[in-house]
């Protein structure tokens, strides 16, 4: 029989070794956000089948959510756009600067109006940021000639290193 002191020191060892091989848990914190942003649109190439160019935008962010993540960030994004027929297709890269001067840099895939945001790395309090979501055009419009701009609304997850 095991004494009580000897089975209480072998239940501590094994919640403190269950501790050292459990990986460090990083927090999800939703967001739920709205940006909007003008830039120039440039054509690469265009005929009647295809179309391919690049734009590039700056614009600021609004959160939606009572967390206020990323609220009152500014942005400045770079795309490559392909238009074949009525199929609309867009890889950007966008650098978000919060108002403290910390960096996130994201990915964002648009096929049709629907796009996929994934977040590739950040400074300061995003260093180590993953996640990502998906976003949904809400306007488009454009200005002058070369020109165009937009709001969409984002909602996804973030996850920082604890």
């Amino acid at each position: 029989m095991i004494s009580n002191k000897r089975w209480m020191m072998e239940a501590v060892a094994f919640v403190f070794s269950l501790l050292l091989i459990t990986p460090i848990a990083k927090a999800e914190t939703p967001y739920d956000v709205t940006s909007c942003h003008s830039g120039t649109i440039k054509v690469l190439y265009g005929d009647k089948e295809m179309t391919i160019l690049s734009g590039e935008g700056w614009g600021i962010i609004m959160s939606n959510h009572e967390n206020k993540v990323f609220d009152n960030c500014t942005f400045h994004v770079m795309a490559v756009i392909q238009v074949m027929g009525e199929k609309t297709t867009e890889t950007s890269f966008l650098k978000m600067m919060d108002p403290d001067g910390d960096i996130v840099m994201t990915e964002i895939t648009r096929v049709g109006t629907e796009s996929i945001t994934k977040f590739l790395s950040g400074t300061g309090k995003y260093k180590g940021i993953k996640g990502g979501g998906k976003s949904q055009r809400i306007v488009y419009g454009r200005i002058p000639p070369n020109s165009a701009a937009a709001c969409s609304r984002g909602i996804g997850t973030i996850e920082l290193p604890k």
